[in-house]
């Protein structure tokens, strides 16, 4: 069993100074809101009669495995031409030898790990009006407690639960970016500006949470994920750079995009169970991602 229980603590206190430039007043989570149910499960979400517990369980990562390729030309056609002000960044943010090279420009980076941003103006990193702020805030509380309702397994030297606790803790300290929006209608720009930044600033273990105020429907903001940023990630070349995943609450709803997040490293220096354990290391790894 991983170390979990100082460690969890630590992660939680860390988020924020962590991974947030900006400071906001302490929140406190209701009973009914750490049930709410961060992840995504196929029985749906915020069923009564589950857990915290059982919902910490659903993860948010892995959902590209459950993406379908699709590489036909009529596929592509019909998001190129669907997206035709979009294409000088396509173009510009390409990797090497895409399959998309007919729909676009023939520029773009030799390698698919950097490029140079010109004519596109980056978001900041974090919204500037306190409301968003909050709002930011009060989903990370939520993916904190989520973290900390993770069941303990005594006597298991190390099981699904210790690797989901490590896998979503990873993710949460690999943030370093957020935009909030008020409208759906921006989350197709929002998202390519922020695989661009991700690109241009090429900082491995970096990512940016969008969130969506106005929510999204489950089913289609998994095939906004898929189909309008998992296959043209492929066709561009920069598949294997990104991690994508539809973030579902039901009180808000979003978009992760990691980049370069690595494998786990070897934590076993950091499982000694002895008086000069020190969960920092703990997270000093996980932030070195």
């Amino acid at each position: 069993m991983i170390m979990r229980a100082s460690t969890a603590v630590v992660l939680a206190v860390s988020l924020f100074p962590t991974t947030v430039s900006f400071t906001v007043p302490p929140k406190t989570l209701s009973p009914e809101a750490s049930n709410n149910g961060l992840y995504a499960s196929d029985e749906g979400f915020d069923a009564p009669e589950r857990t915290p517990a059982e919902i910490a369980m659903d993860t948010t990562y892995g959902t590209a495995t459950q993406f379908t390729t699709d590489d036909s030309q009529e596929t592509m056609t019909s998001f190129f031409e669907t997206h035709q002000n979009f294409i000088s960044l396509f173009t510009e943010i390409q990797g090497a030898n895409p399959i998309a090279s007919s729909f676009i420009g023939a520029t773009g980076t030799s390698d698919g790990t950097k490029f140079t941003a010109t004519e596109r103006e980056s978001l900041p990193d974090i919204p500037a009006d306190d409301v968003r702020k909050n709002q930011i805030a009060s989903f990370l509380d939520a993916m904190q407690q989520s973290l900390l309702d993770i069941p303990v397994n005594e006597g298991v030297e190390e099981d699904t639960a210790d690797m989901i606790f490590v896998e979503e803790g990873r993710r949460i300290l690999a943030l370093s970016r957020f935009q909030v929006l008020d409208s759906n209608e921006a989350l197709f720009e929002t998202v390519w500006s922020e695989i661009a930044t991700l690109l241009s600033d090429d900082t491995g273990g970096t990512g940016t949470l969008i969130l969506l105020t106005n929510g999204m429907e489950r089913k289609e903001l998994v095939e906004f994920a898929e189909c309008e940023v998992f296959r043209p990630l492929s066709w561009l070349g920069l598949g294997e750079l990104f991690e994508v995943s539809p973030i579902i609450r039901s009180d808000c709803t979003g978009v992760r995009i990691l980049y370069k997040l690595g494998e786990v490293p070897d934590l076993d220096a950091q499982n000694e169970y002895d008086d000069d354990y020190d969960p920092n290391k703990f997270i000093e790894g996980l932030d070195a991602l």
